[in-house]
């Protein structure tokens, strides 16, 4: 497995873009990248919005963690029209979202996260999203739950690199996708503008990631995953008992197509419309800035 495969792994798991098992065709798209050619694109996530026979609204609000500034802003600006906005983050109950992802700062994914956000130079979803909001309601695990369930299974943040290695080796034995070699690397990190190449480079690799995540519900339910899908639609289920009746998940991209799964399956929701994209990061070329006017002979005379 090559440097670059893990170090995008270690990227998806702290983007939380990368989906937790291969996607059938017929299913809802959560995350995207569009390549435009010449080291551009988009990569862009997804708002799915599903409904009862109530008349009962849930959108699913798919995230990556560290993103451009506009994204946070547009998400902000959909967030308002929810009457709940659940949220994940692994905190104690009753500790503001703020210090409660400060707690988490000494993590290997927040550590990454936050490593991500320098090198390609985007923001920080803690700092981008106002957690404060009276709507928002937290719907994960405590850490306490959060470690006890994956001691209880045996899973680690190593079992589930080795799991997705596994996958990988796979998908370079079927001749699936293939990484940027040692050149492409070395130009994108002596590029005038290294952020924007290394962001191309990184969200290129993000939908082939689907099955290098394939193992991690493929022996059962993960706790970073599926147990906390769990939790996360028992808050759902009390929300719409306390008569809310549109309520988003805001949650990473790899959660949504379980989420969907059991929103469907278990609650008896029906997709209602097409999936709308936002923009995570704008993958463009800097506009090089334009020359002063000249001014003309008779102007200087």
């Amino acid at each position: 497995m090559s440097r670059f495969r893990i170090l995008c792994l270690l990227g998806s798991l702290a983007l939380g873009v990368s989906v937790a098992h291969a996607r059938p065709a017929d299913k809802s798209r959560f995350l995207q990248f569009e390549d435009q050619g010449k080291e551009t694109g988009e990569l862009k996530t997804s708002i799915v919005t599903y409904r009862n026979k109530e008349g009962v609204e849930v959108s699913l609000i798919s995230a990556v963690h560290v993103g451009d500034k506009k994204y946070y802003d547009d998400l902000e600006a959909d967030f308002r029209r929810y009457d709940s906005l659940l949220y994940e983050m692994i905190k104690p109950e009753g500790v503001s979202p703020s210090a409660g992802g400060k707690k988490e700062g000494g993590s290997i994914i927040s550590v990454f996260q936050r490593g991500l956000k320098t090198a390609l130079d985007l923001e920080f979803q803690l700092d981008g999203i106002d957690y404060a909001r009276p709507n928002f309601v937290h719907a994960d695990m405590d850490p306490d739950t959060f470690f006890r369930l994956q001691k209880k299974k045996g899973e680690g943040f190593l079992s589930l690199m080795m799991k997705s290695m596994q996958a990988e080796m796979k998908r370079q034995k079927e001749g699936k996708g293939k990484p940027p070699g040692v050149f492409d690397l070395i130009r994108a990190f002596t590029s005038e503008d290294s952020a924007r190449s290394l962001k191309y480079l990184f969200a290129r690799q993000m939908e082939g990631m689907e099955d290098l995540m394939a193992g991690f519900e493929g022996d059962g339910e993960s706790v970073i995953v599926g147990e906390r899908n769990k939790v996360a639609i028992r808050v759902l289920e009390k929300e719409i008992k306390a008569g809310k009746k549109k309520i988003g998940i805001f949650y990473g991209a790899a959660h949504m197509p379980d989420m969907e799964e059991r929103l469907i399956k278990k609650l008896g929701f029906a997709q209602a419309g097409k999936e709308r994209w936002l923009v995570a990061w704008d993958i463009s070329k800097k506009k090089a800035p334009g020359k002063p006017p000249q001014e003309s002979r008779r102007e200087r005379l």
